[in-house]
């Protein structure tokens, strides 16, 4: 991995913790006071969560996630396989898109839909692979 690719991969990171602080304290005075944060496999919600509670956490695990990222990034150079961003990524996304989903089911009560998640997931890893492959390419 490159340094300008690992810089794009750090600033996307980030860019996605922002994003998600931003819309989360967005739609924050839509959400109602007890959050469905858990659902059986009929999709019906079993756990609750204090809205403020789900959006201090989620803030928290995305930041902490890209925290992790930066600081393996700066520490271990540009010896990281691909393949390690792919999987960071995937988890990252796939974390990214349950979230998005809990606050959709919380907004309007759409049944959660894996397919999105499951695909947030694959592009998040994709993206990743794409800029690792290019700064390789560009090396």
């Amino acid at each position: 991995m490159t340094t300008s690719s690992q810089r794009i991969l750090v600033v996307l990171a980030w860019t996605c913790a922002a994003c998600w602080l931003l819309y989360s304290l967005a739609v924050r005075s839509q959400l109602p006071a007890d959050m469905a944060i858990q659902f059986s496999l009929d999709d019906e919600p079993n756990l609750w969560l204090g809205r403020d509670m789900f959006v201090l956490f989620t803030v928290l695990l995305i930041a902490a996630d890209a925290v992790v990222f930066h600081r393996m990034v700066h520490q271990v150079g540009d010896i990281i396989p691909a393949a390690m961003n792919f999987v960071f990524f995937f988890f990252y996304g796939g974390m990214i898109g349950v979230f998005w989903e809990v606050l959709e089911f919380n907004l309007s009560h759409t049944p959660i839909r894996w397919i999105w998640i499951g695909t947030f997931a694959i592009a998040s890893g994709l993206i990743a692979l794409l800029a690792d492959l290019a700064g390789r390419i560009s090396k």
